[in-house]
């Protein structure tokens, strides 16, 4: 089991990972402690955002981001959400990149945990952009300065 612990690690590092929020933890043993180990930002319904740990070169960050933080664009298509949050990352001025911060459920989006990797030092920045079907934009980026976090040296 050591080994699929390695290259689950690896993988983390290397592509990234998404996991459900309901899911984030179910499952773990001892076989994957290195997802238990990762540094959490935490991008709350109320505006706050709170960080875990802090963040180091080599090692990863999860992005939990709440469904209900931007509420300029939502509504509904047949009992489902017609609308989406995408989350965008840039590590020390890097190409951004991006991925779905939620899942459809039922008639509602649950949030999905982001994995990223962390592979040198520098500012990690983060931006959210919410759409809908209807053509509505709104964005969550600290009025278009993002949010930034460092990431240290080993």
């Amino acid at each position: 089991m050591r080994i699929r612990t390695l290259f689950l690690a690896a993988s983390l590092t290397v592509f990234g990972c998404a996991v459900d929020e309901g899911a984030a933890d179910e499952g773990l043993t001892d076989d994957s402690d290195a997802l238990t180990q990762v540094p959490t930002l935490t991008f709350n319904t109320d505006g706050s955002v709170t960080q875990s740990a802090p963040l180091v070169a080599g090692g990863n960050v999860r992005i939990k981001y709440s469904q209900s933080r931007i509420r300029q664009c939502t509504g509904n298509v047949d009992g489902q959400p017609g609308w989406a949050i995408t989350g965008y990352a840039s590590l020390a001025g890097a190409a951004a990149t991006s991925w779905d911060t939620g899942r459809v459920s039922g008639s509602t989006r649950v949030t999905v945990n982001q994995v990223i990797a962390l592979p040198r030092s520098g500012e990690l920045a983060l931006w959210f952009q919410q759409t809908s079907r209807w053509g509505c934009q709104a964005w969550d980026s600290r009025n278009g300065q993002n949010y930034h976090f460092s990431v240290a040296l080993r």
